[in-house]
């Protein structure tokens, strides 16, 4: 994105804005992105938003965090929508129907997409069908078989709500070239109080009585607001452990899996342990809160069971990251994160500091880990079918070219931290772990060295401003 300097004046002081005030049916906050204006004719009901991928945002009647559509009535009429549908397959418009409900002029419905089929009038509306996180059709249609409204969208992240444009306006601000004038601010030069009224006198303000010179501003690559989390959320990972809980035996999973991949503490494993903070030393993590929290083992019995089956098997492309803080260990085959006998990835030799990713189908890359112990140090694997690589705070490590296209299936679970990682028992890790997150796809160096950015620089990574 293009960020401007800290203050910029114009020419042009006031924009007006009209519309209609809407009233809309309270949910919890989640990031909302735009898609340009699909079909929708003649006014009344459309969908203005969805969100496909609903992990801890909105729950319906039984607490499940079901996927969900808003509805409009964008007319100047109230609407009964007893034999209207939504759907799902543009080849069954009338997949699912509504039963009688009014809808105002200007108010908004939210139908949650669960499939389980409830089409009761005066109670919570529920499709017979889902929506699919990896992009799909979506439709509203008339009782006559006719479009409302329908899109066909792309993959989408957890979290993240999809808003359809209906109508269109836009006035120019600020014509090519207007005047206008910057000033970025410091301690010996600071923001005047007024200098965004009218009647300011910008004069010693860079550009001031005339055109800015040259092109301003920088640009940093992601959104000013980006934090570790977003980061990581934002690359639509299967699971996604931050072990932020305080207390009790699980551990919730952000990821596309949702609850089926939560952890479940095995031994004596420690919850509300410091993870990389912004007072960490000897470096620190402005990105991450000030009480971030990881999980400590202790060597012996101690791990983290994922459910959700063997999610990590018959990959052609894989990816799993986190962070790690070892303590000194001499033992060998020390499980990190992985799936026995599919993605097996840790320490193999503890002493020699080397840590492995072995796969039965895809080879496998050992790599000398020269960090100190006790440190807080991002570390990923990847194979996207050509190769192995392993990273370390988001550079390249060392990679061994193996082709497959099948990196190897078992009927174990994802570990984390030992119970199974290089074989089917032990593997126990000695230290901390937090922010582990696993991919069914093959990450870039770019997207990993974005998630290390926005735990080390902080606000603005990668710009880091």
């Amino acid at each position: 994105m293009r960020k401007p300097l800290r203050s910029l004046r114009s020419s042009c002081h006031n924009i007006a804005r009209t519309g209609t005030r809407r009233t809309r049916r309270p949910r919890p906050l989640g990031r909302i992105e735009s898609l340009e204006a699909r079909l929708a004719l003649n006014g009344g009901p459309v969908i203005t938003e969805f969100m496909a991928n609903n992990n801890s945002i909105l729950t319906d009647e039984d607490g499940d965090y079901s996927d969900w559509i808003e509805i409009y009535n964008d007319g100047d009429a109230p609407v009964n929508l007893a034999g209207w549908h939504l759907t799902d397959n543009d080849g069954d418009l009338d997949q699912w129907t509504f039963p009688s409900v009014d809808l105002a002029p200007g108010a908004f419905l939210t139908v949650f997409a669960s499939s389980k089929d409830r089409a009761t009038a005066g109670a919570e509306l529920h499709t017979n069908f889902g929506l699919a996180s990896e992009g799909e059709y979506l439709a509203l249609v008339r009782p006559d078989d006719t479009l409302a409204s329908s899109v066909t969208y792309p993959q989408q992240m957890p979290n993240v709500s999809y808003g359809l444009s209906t109508t269109v306006e836009t006035s120019p601000i600020l014509d090519q070239g207007a005047p206008a004038a910057a000033l970025v601010p410091n301690p010996a030069n600071p923001l005047p109080a007024a200098w965004n009224t009218p009647e300011f006198d910008d004069v010693g303000w860079l550009g001031a009585g005339g055109i800015l010179p040259g092109p301003f501003g920088y640009d940093t690559g992601l959104s000013e607001t980006v934090s570790p989390q977003a980061a990581t959320l934002a690359l639509n990972p299967l699971g996604y452990w931050r072990m932020t809980e305080t207390s009790g035996v699980s551990v919730a999973n952000l990821g596309t899996l949702g609850v089926a991949a939560n952890g479940t503490v095995a031994g004596t494993a420690n919850l509300n342990v410091p993870g990389p903070r912004p007072s960490t030393l000897p470096v620190a993590f402005p990105g991450f809160e000030a009480t971030n929290s990881a999980m400590n083992f202790d060597g012996t019995n101690d791990a983290l069971d994922v459910g959700a089956g063997s999610f990590m098997s018959n990959l052609s492309a894989f990816s799993v990251m986190g962070w790690i803080r070892p303590a000194a260990f001499t033992a060998t085959r020390v499980g990190l994160f992985g799936q026995n006998d599919a993605i097996e990835f840790g320490f193999i030799d503890g002493a020699a500091n080397t840590v492995q990713i072995w796969t039965p189908g895809g080879g496998s890359l050992n790599v000398n880990y020269s960090f100190p112990r006790n440190e807080w140090h991002h570390i990923a694997a990847v194979g996207d079918g050509t190769a192995l690589r392993i990273y370390f705070d988001g550079n390249l490590a060392g990679t061994v070219n193996a082709a497959t296209n099948n990196y190897g299936s078992s009927g174990n679970g994802f570990r984390i931290g030992g119970n199974g990682v290089f074989d089917a028992t032990g593997n126990f890790f000695t230290g901390d772990i937090d922010e582990v997150a696993a991919f069914n796809y093959a990450l870039n160096q770019t997207q990993i060295q974005n998630v290390v950015r926005a735990a080390t620089l902080g606000a603005g990574a990668p710009g880091g401003t």
